[in-house]
């Protein structure tokens, strides 16, 4: 009686130990799945901020281009436009001698220059943006002094004053 006993007893704990060990996998299975499908999402911010530098890039080059025509002026005013040819903005900008929109030092000439090119606010899906002006000293001293736009974590795109071009990074 008593082998048949402990006999139960220790298959009652092999039950529960074979439950426990069904739910661990089930557990770790799900948990993988979830973080798999999580990861693998686009991140939305990452690309609106991709769209937003493209943005500046061909606003800059268009900048450029209308300070040519117009007989370089020391200020144009860019005109903004929606994907229906619908004009929604006018920005007044302050060109350089070298035909691309004047940054001098600071981090607010940065937010200048996004409002002028961008046309947007300084957000991004509920977030801010910084614009941060970093002079040749803490740069690469080839592309001069840039500005950087980006959420507080994650990607960026920074803008060289000298050239005007613009470089995203992941």
């Amino acid at each position: 009686m008593r082998i048949i006993t402990m006999m139960l007893k220790q298959t009652g704990s092999a039950r529960v130990w074979l439950n426990c060990a069904i739910v661990l996998v089930f557990a770790g299975t799900l948990l993988t799945l979830i973080f798999y499908l999580n990861t693998t999402e686009p991140d939305i911010r990452r690309e609106q901020l991709k769209l937003l530098s493209h943005r500046m890039q061909e606003n800059a080059t268009r900048a450029g281009y209308q300070w040519q025509v117009e007989g370089r002026p020391v200020a144009i005013m860019l005109l903004h436009y929606d994907t229906h040819s619908k004009e929604t903005g006018r920005k007044p900008v302050k060109m350089a001698t070298n035909g691309l929109p004047k940054v001098e030092t600071g981090d607010d000439q940065c937010t200048r220059l996004w409002q002028s090119l961008v046309n947007e606010p300084l957000q991004l899906d509920g977030f801010k943006v910084s614009a941060e002006y970093i002079p040749i000293a803490d740069h690469d001293s080839q592309t001069g002094p840039i500005c950087r736009f980006g959420v507080s974590r994650g990607s960026h795109f920074d803008y060289a004053i000298n050239s005007g071009t613009v470089i995203f990074t992941e």
